[in-house]
């Protein structure tokens, strides 16, 4: 059973640290060499261990307690490769790629793989936004069966690498306990593959997925912004921005095209989910302050900024709290240097 997950950020560590547990060994793809926190120099590549540690704060709010749950280290496991590793093997091929690179590096992902001709039996993204499936498409990658699009709201948080003896040692903070779903891939071996890989994957139906990947939007468009503006952790949004929340709900509300299947009708239920979104990823620093303090481009456009193209314009009234969070977001990033 052969896993390469591509991007070694807070989620694809998490991931890849996961399927290696469950598997033995994984193939993480980096765009450049990991840089050690002790001298600020390049790591070499090759086996890899990962520490997965979890946060105090979201197990004090579990009834859960089981192995799954709890910190752990898998040693020597996890293969850290570069694009010129991968080319350089005699026929790259996976059973399962999965892609946890950001929406605006999927198209350029799609092509790399299918330049360095690395095949798999299924391509599974869990890029945040709306049409990342159709992204990976767009960008040629052909030598895989199927390209499907994975939901999850797994928090973490990257901490830099160390390089001790042997192996060199990769740290992520599990920041919240969630599930992964996806459709289930038509290829025997890959959906086995997946399901030992993943811990609580749920395969649904097409329908429940995409009224998944509209929820998991408005979270997105919700959160995202807010803390990158706020420059907080996830769980102090609704305490600090909680008529920004609401307004940014009953505005996502009204042009969702999706029946989100809320236990309640409008805005309230809406809010009440982000609510719980921000409470079981608390101490989580949002991928977008993330990039912002590390002064990066965000995936605001992915974001609210695919909401706003969706309604027609960005200027659409029906979206104007939308409207403000994405300025307010652009603004930093040029403030940061990004055009």
């Amino acid at each position: 059973m052969s896993v390469l997950v591509v991007g070694a950020g807070a989620l694809g560590t998490l991931f890849a640290a996961e399927a290696a547990r469950r598997l033995g060994e994984v193939s993480l793809l980096v765009r450049r060499p990991i840089i050690n926190i002790n001298d600020n120099k390049r790591i070499r590549n090759g086996m890899y261990s990962i520490q997965v540690r979890v946060d105090p704060s979201i197990l004090l709010k579990s009834s859960n307690h089981s192995k799954d749950r709890a910190s752990f280290r898998v040693d020597d496991a996890v293969r850290v490769l570069t694009l010129g590793d991968l080319a350089a093997s005699s026929s790259p091929f996976f059973d399962v790629i999965l892609l946890a690179c950001k929406q605006f590096d999927l198209r350029q992902c799609s092509e790399a793989l299918q330049a360095n001709k690395i095949e798999s039996r299924v391509c599974v993204t869990l890029a945040n936004g709306l049409g990342c499936a159709e992204e990976v498409r767009s960008g040629g990658y052909s030598l895989t069966k199927e390209v499907l699009t994975a939901v999850t709201y797994a928090g973490a948080r990257r901490q830099q690498a160390v390089e001790s003896s042997s192996p060199t040692l990769l740290q992520v903070d599990r920041t919240g306990f969630a599930e992964t779903l996806m459709t289930e891939p038509r290829d025997e071996v890959a959906s086995r593959v997946l399901q030992r890989a993943i811990p609580q994957l749920r395969f649904v139906s097409q329908d429940d997925l995409d009224k998944t990947i509209w929820k998991k939007l408005l979270a997105n468009c919700c959160i995202n912004p807010l803390t990158a503006i706020l420059n907080v952790p996830n769980g102090m949004i609704p305490t600090l921005a909680p008529r920004l929340v609401e307004s940014l709900c009953d505005e996502f509300m009204r042009v969702t095209p999706v029946p989100l299947d809320f236990s309640k009708d409008g805005c309230a239920s809406a809010v009440e989910f982000v609510s719980k979104v921000c409470s079981n990823t608390a101490p989580n620093t949002s991928s977008m302050l993330a990039d912002c303090l590390n002064k990066r481009r965000t995936e605001i456009e992915a974001m609210n900024g695919a909401l706003l193209r969706r309604s027609g314009a960005l200027s659409d009234e029906n979206l104007v709290t939308h409207r403000i969070v994405y300025d307010l977001v652009k603004a930093l990033e040029r403030k940061n240097g990004i055009d």
